[in-house]
């Protein structure tokens, strides 16, 4: 079956919520408090994406995906928790507006 974009963006906000997730988890307890609430926020828009695409309307642009391309591009390249948290953010910013 051939992808459209919304799957192709889904396999792009698993991976990058794989890559927060799992730099979230190896960083230290008072990281983890500091980007825990970015991380939430990003979360829960994330499940709110994913219950829209069931109304089957594919709702994401080649302009979308390119600009999560770049926010996962950011998220592998944080290197510090300040990092991980603008990435989250970034994240949670570019999910509001497909939402709407």
């Amino acid at each position: 079956m051939p992808e459209d974009n919304d799957a192709k963006m889904l396999e792009q906000l698993t991976y990058a919520f794989g890559d927060l997730q799992y730099k979230y988890r190896y960083s230290t307890p008072l990281d983890r408090a500091n980007m825990r609430p970015a991380l939430e926020e990003a979360f829960g828009l994330y499940q709110s994406y994913r219950i829209m695409l069931l109304g089957g309307a594919v709702i994401t642009t080649e302009q979308d995906l390119e600009e999560m391309r770049s926010i996962r591009d950011q998220i592998d390249r944080a290197a510090t928790t300040q990092g991980l948290i603008e990435s989250a953010i970034n994240l949670a910013g570019f999910l509001r507006p497909l939402l709407i």
